[in-house]
This record gives structure tokens, C-alpha cells and sequence, in this order.
């Protein structure tokens, strides 16, 4: 049999796959810069925030569909807007 020690056996863990801005290529910072404010737009009734909205982003490849879908699955809709909408009716 061979014998490892703990440094042969290197896991990813869960840290290696957590969003990290400042781990940011100059390219993927530049994108996630460029579609964050179309994000925010259109998540702007949900309580997601900004942290949530660029992880989003990255793990999607700054896909802003494919970030809307998921956020969407994730949060609800904000309700302060729904309170704030419910007194203009």
C-alpha cells in the first residue's frame, strides 16, 4: 500500500469555491462592474443584496438571465416595496 499524508490528499474545500472579489482577474472585475448595475435594476424589488448579486454574476459567468433566474429562485420579493406599493393603490 502507499502511504499519504494529509498534504497528497488536497481537497478542494469550500473556500476555493466561496465568491471572493478581490481574487478578481482585472477581466472578470471589469465584468462584473459592467453588468452589476442591469442586475441590480432588475432585482431591485428583492432582498437579495449586492454581495449576493455579483456572487451571482461570477458563478454564472456574468450571464445576467441566468443570475435573474437563480436569484430569483433564491429571494422574495422585497416587503418594504410591497408595503410601499400597497399605499399607492
Amino acid at each position: 500500500t502507499m502511504d499519504y499524508d494529509e498534504d497528497d490528499l488536497d481537497y478542494p474545500s469550500e473556500e476555493d469555491y466561496e465568491f471572493h472579489e478581490d481574487n478578481l482577474s482585472n477581466e472578470d472585475y471589469e465584468k462584473l462592474h459592467k453588468y452589476l448595475p442591469q442586475l441590480k435594476d432588475i432585482m431591485s424589488e428583492y432582498d437579495a443584496d449586492e454581495y449576493d448579486l455579483k456572487e451571482s454574476l461570477y458563478f454564472n459567468y456574468f450571464d445576467v438571465s441566468a443570475s435573474v433566474q437563480e436569484l430569483k429562485s433564491k429571494f422574495k420579493k422585497s416587503m418594504y416595496n410591497l408595503f410601499l406599493l400597497s399605499r399607492l393603490e
